[in-house]
């Protein structure tokens, strides 16, 4: 893997991806003070999403599912910006309104350096050209990317403040937050990355999904994958949040479907815990237990670890077919 800086929001994918994964979010430090939310339209991070029995978990699928959806909204509008030419679709807009430097609703500000790069986009209730349907942006993505002389150390630290409105319903479009990426490669099989997140709110019309007070820690030494987070996710799919936290990190060989180890905890209303490996009773397969009593055996791995495969595909404005930072396939 080699770190390529010219990459720009979107690293909350990651974070998002990982817990959606896994089944949850979560973190809370025992009870202390949690990060306030803009954009909840239902209060959903002051409720605790319901763990009655296992199906509940499946809330998490249907989160995975926003996620994914958003994530490709993201991309599609970096793509439109990133596009030279104004389609025929943009044309019942006049060109005045249509995001863009000349017309002085669209600021961009990018400085670039040896070891470090800058991007801050600033949109003024702008038409975003070549996108259908008509979508409105307002407000700030902000990028700031360091990396060390040799390019074994990259922290990429990402604030944002958009909101929009999307479509003849004018359907509401809202991205708010701030996200901290560490990355150290210290060989091709010897790397970390963590990701350290107050806030990060995602409306998408009625779909919400926001990750806070989240720090998600990942690990590839040799063939061995580790993951360790205590993180809060908050979503309409969860209609609450889910705290999922890793008393023990979960490790295992990252060729293989099932952690050699580890314990997860997601939390509720109830309670939901699942052991892998030698963190099992029994010293193999994966143990579940249901609010500190129904418990599940299994000799396989029904709860995968919880890790994203391939790469990060990341928001690019520049329009760069560039934008993936590899990752350690699960």
């Amino acid at each position: 893997m080699r770190f390529n800086s010219r990459i720009l929001p979107g690293v909350a994918i990651v974070a998002t991806g990982v817990l959606a994964g896994c089944g949850g979010g979560g973190g809370d430090d025992g009870g202390s003070k949690t990060t306030a939310l803009q954009l909840d339209p239902a209060n959903y991070g002051e409720q605790p999403a319901a763990i009655r029995n296992m199906s509940d978990l499946d809330a998490a699928t249907s989160m995975y599912q926003d996620v994914s959806e958003i994530q490709a909204f993201v991309s599609d509008v970096g793509y439109a910006l990133g596009s030279t030419t104004v389609s025929a679709a943009a044309t019942t807009t006049a060109a005045s309104e249509l995001c863009s430097v000349e017309n002085g609703n669209l600021k961009v500000t990018e400085e670039l350096g040896e070891t470090g790069e800058y991007y801050e986009y600033r949109f003024d209730n702008c038409v975003v050209p070549n996108y259908t349907p008509t979508l409105l942006l307002d407000g700030y993505v902000v990028m700031d990317i360091q990396v060390s002389s040799d390019v074994s150390k990259m922290v990429m630290a990402e604030s944002y403040n958009i909101s929009g409105k999307l479509g003849a319903e004018q359907m509401p479009i809202g991205i708010v937050g701030k996200q901290t990426m560490t990355a150290v490669m210290r060989s091709e099989t010897d790397m970390t990355i963590d990701i350290s997140t107050p806030a990060l709110e995602y409306l998408y019309g009625d779909q919400y999904t926001a990750l806070r007070d989240s720090r998600i820690s990942m690990a590839l030494k040799g063939d061995t994958v580790s993951l360790s987070m205590n993180s809060q996710l908050v979503g309409s799919a969860l209609n609450g949040y889910l705290t999922v936290t890793t008393p023990t990190a979960i490790v295992g060989n990252q060729y293989t479907d099932c952690p050699s180890s580890g314990h997860m905890k997601v939390e509720g209303d109830g309670v939901v815990e699942v052991r892998y490996g030698s963190n099992t009773a029994t010293g193999t397969g994966t143990e579940v237990l249901l609010n500190g009593s129904q418990v599940e055996y299994y000799d396989g791995c029904p709860v995968d670890m919880p890790l994203p495969s391939g790469g990060v595909t990341v928001l690019d404005l520049n329009g760069s077919a560039d934008k993936t930072v590899a990752l350690p396939a699960q």
